[in-house]
């Protein structure tokens, strides 16, 4: 007798063969497919990272332009600064010389005033000493 064939083992393989090789397949597909999408993120990431080293360059020169704008406005501030108190050097030193000169005044003032009464008060004592010496019977110009 011949041997028996077993049944359904023939037509089992040949499915299970062609359910492996779909399996295989799909997973080849999904492979690719995730792949593909890795490519694509790996390339979307690229240009991500490159927009953002724009923006922080961008970036990068606004703040400069601030930086810059600000220095300006503090060497304006600074400069201003300088000029008002030059301007108050200035009044300062016009109002000390004036009041050295107001006090310069005066002491001439006094000064001429004093040489006055001491011009008087010498007059007065040679006139005094004129007189004691003539009441000595001295003459005073042949003294």
């Amino acid at each position: 007798m011949p041997p028996k064939k077993k049944k359904g083992k023939g037509k089992g393989k040949k499915k299970k063969d062609g359910f492996r090789k779909e399996l295989a397949r799909r997973n080849q597909s999904a492979t690719e497919t995730m792949k593909s999408k890795m490519n694509d993120s790996m390339k979307e990431l690229e240009s991500h990272k490159e927009d953002q080293k724009a923006i922080n360059a961008g970036n990068t020169q606004r703040k400069l332009r601030e930086t810059e704008e600000e220095k300006k406005r503090i060497i304006i501030e600074k400069d201003e600064e300088i000029f008002r108190l030059n301007s108050d050097i200035s009044k300062m030193e016009r109002e000390y010389k004036r009041i050295l000169e107001e006090a310069m005044a005066t002491l001439i003032n006094q000064i001429d005033s004093s040489v006055m009464r001491w011009e008087e008060k010498a007059v007065a004592i040679q006139g005094s000493n004129t007189k004691s010496l003539l009441e000595f019977g001295l003459k005073p110009l042949d003294i």
